[in-house]
This record gives structure tokens, C-alpha cells and sequence, in this order.
């Protein structure tokens, strides 16, 4: 099984509004009104954490998968992380911690990489847990 796909961090998606993709342009593009804002960082994830049942709900059967077979590197995706009494979107997996991980931008490149044998995806991570305390 290969391990990690190639990534651009600094590429854009559909919905970045930057040309040069940062943490700064994360928060600003992705970020959920009404909400403290979030840490952003990048993050290598398991892709066992999405769950398929949500790539089922999410992709057409007819989707072209051309453009990632003849691609080689691809923006990362967005996932938020919330704590789980939130109550806020479906999560695509529960974490070990009582966190909730949210797909928000991806779910094709997730889906591709997963059936391509790789064990990690590249993505943006927008934390809305609570700050660890510093002792």
C-alpha cells in the first residue's frame, strides 16, 4: 500500500478565493459564521476516518474520474474538527477523543486516493475544539 499522494498545499480548490492557498486564506474562505474562529493547520489523516458511506451519499455514479487519473499532484482537502456535543454537521467518523471530523472540501480526491492504495490524505484542518489548556 503506498502511503501519502502527492500534494500541493499552496494549490487552489473550487472554493478558494486565493490564487496562493495559505492557513490565513483557509480561515478566511472556510471558516463558519457564528463560530470562534478555528486553528488552522495542515495535517496528514488517515483516509479510515472518512467514512465511504458518506462518498456514497455525496458522488454521482457517473462522476468522470479522468482528471484525477491523469493528474499526478492535487490541493488537500478541508476537514473540520468539532467536539462532539456540538451539534453541528454530520461527522464522517467519531474520533477517539469525543471529536466529531467533518469532510467539508474533497470527497472525490478522498475517495480516489483511498481506491488508489494510499493510506494518508493530505488536508487544511479547521479545529473548532476548545484550545488546549497550558499548564
Amino acid at each position: 500500500m503506498r502511503h501519502r499522494p502527492q500534494v500541493n498545499w499552496t494549490g487552489r480548490d473550487l472554493d478558494d478565493n486565493a490564487p496562493v492557498v495559505s492557513a490565513v486564506t483557509v480561515l478566511r474562505d472556510y471558516a463558519r459564521d457564528g463560530l470562534p474562529a478555528p486553528r488552522v493547520c495542515r495535517a496528514w489523516l488517515p483516509l479510515v476516518l472518512i467514512s465511504e458511506q458518506l462518498w456514497e451519499e455525496r458522488d454521482a455514479l457517473s462522476y468522470d474520474w479522468t482528471t484525477y487519473h491523469q493528474a499526478g499532484v492535487f490541493p488537500p482537502l478541508k476537514v473540520e474538527i468539532f467536539e462532539m456535543e456540538s451539534g453541528l454537521p454530520i461527522a464522517i467518523e467519531q474520533g477517539t477523543s469525543g471529536s466529531v471530523f467533518y469532510l467539508r472540501d474533497g470527497n472525490h480526491r478522498a475517495r480516489f486516493w483511498k481506491d488508489s492504495g494510499f493510506s494518508e490524505a493530505p488536508a487544511w484542518v479547521l479545529d473548532y475544539r476548545p484550545a488546549p489548556l497550558k499548564r
